[in-house]
């Protein structure tokens, strides 16, 4: 082959390799990788999080959720439009919700592709399955909660990330409350054992404590709890990422009689908090409703712990929130199977129940033990 030829050959190579490189320029400019949906969610979180790091002065002042226009990030120059980023990005819609909680933000994106995709919100996921009889989630007058044995109410809170920085948490979902928020009790106890109270009894002349919640050690315990950070901190503090997700709200803290029969929160719900609180404990209506047995009347009956998900839930004695106003110096405790009065001054470890914000958005799972839901 003569010296002509080899030229025209590798002027040929050459031009092809040329042409195929003008292509893929032309594409990474004009067509370029598209996003999931979920990934384009992420970068809207993102791009609204960069947003106000850059405007504080445009964070709301006030508890609630406030809007955030997709087109004001896109203005901004924080975020293409969605038509760059989806392959259908013209037909679909975005918006960002800003959650206020004592001065905590969370960013919270909602998309809509038509006929493809939306963001679903983990309560709408669980109010689809509602019954009227047998074991599953019961609506009462917009309040939902799970009754019965074998309950499909798994959920994971914070599983992505880095294992060592941002621990997951695994509970069982309780109730779906009447503003939205999702009530879940955490699978893990404490490490550590707290009084409810250990305060010098008049009465009793001695170190009993006195039940009065809002004077109590549990009250400082709890909100003590919720800042706690440092690496040799009780097994059970929750990491930053599983607090994004979270909403402090104010408790039930009404006290109860034995005999009491009510299960709906009318006498516990009776008195509230003064605080809110990202911790809570259970309290006795919240046990007794779970049973599905007809003889479960009172906190005393141990037929609650029949067809009851939170029975045998515990190894040990566990504090409730709840005191009675049998006397001044005794609050209920948890065995796992049954409700009993204990001396305030006892120490007990600690389950908590947490409230997920109602935007908390669903990603997979379907409740059960080997498939969880997970959220975003």
């Amino acid at each position: 082959m003569d010296n002509k030829k080899l030229i025209i050959i590798g002027s040929s190579v050459i031009g092809v390799i040329v042409l195929l490189l003008i292509v893929l320029w032309l594409v990474s400019i004009f067509g370029g990788k598209k996003l999931t949906y979920e990934q384009a969610e992420e970068k809207i979180v993102n791009a609204a999080d960069k947003y106000y790091k850059d405007n504080p002065a445009m964070l709301p002042a006030s508890d609630g959720d406030y809007s955030l226009s997709y087109q004001t990030l896109v203005d901004a120059g924080y975020i293409k439009p969605l038509s760059e980023l989806l392959k259908d990005g013209d037909k679909c819609s975005a918006q960002v919700t800003v959650n206020s909680q004592n001065s905590a933000y969370s960013y919270i994106a909602f998309l809509n592709c038509p006929g493809n995709y939306e963001t679903k919100e983990l309560r709408s996921i669980l109010t689809n399955s509602v019954v009227t009889s047998g074991e599953g989630l019961y609506n009462n007058n917009g309040t939902y909660y799970y009754r019965g044995e074998n309950i499909n109410n798994y959920i994971i809170i914070g599983m992505s990330g880095n294992e060592k920085k941002e621990k997951s948490v695994t509970g069982r979902i309780m109730s779906i409350e009447s503003d939205g928020t999702i009530k879940v009790k955490l699978d893990t106890k404490t490490e550590n054992t707290y009084v409810w109270d250990d305060r010098y009894n008049e009465t009793k002349l001695g170190n009993d404590g006195y039940n009065i919640f809002e004077k109590s050690r549990i009250k400082d315990t709890l909100k003590a709890l919720e800042t706690e950070n440092k690496d040799d901190s009780d097994t059970l503090i929750l990491s930053n990422k599983v607090k994004s997700k979270l909403v402090s709200k104010k408790l039930c803290i009404g006290i109860r009689t034995e005999n009491d029969t009510s299960k709906d929160g009318s006498t516990e719900c009776s008195v509230l908090s003064t605080d809110t609180y990202l911790f809570s404990l259970m309290t006795p209506y919240e046990y007794m409703r779970a049973s599905m047995d007809e003889n479960c009347k009172t906190l005393n009956d141990l037929s609650c712990s029949n067809y009851n998900y939170l029975a045998k839930y515990s190894q040990g004695s566990e504090w409730l929130l709840t005191a009675t106003n049998q006397n001044n110096y005794k609050a209920y405790a948890f065995t796992g199977t049954a409700l009993n009065l204990s001396k305030a001054s006892n120490s007990k470890r600690l389950r908590f129940i947490v409230s997920l914000n109602k935007h908390t958005f669903y990603k997979s799972g379907t409740g059960t033990s080997t498939d969880p839901y997970i959220i975003k």
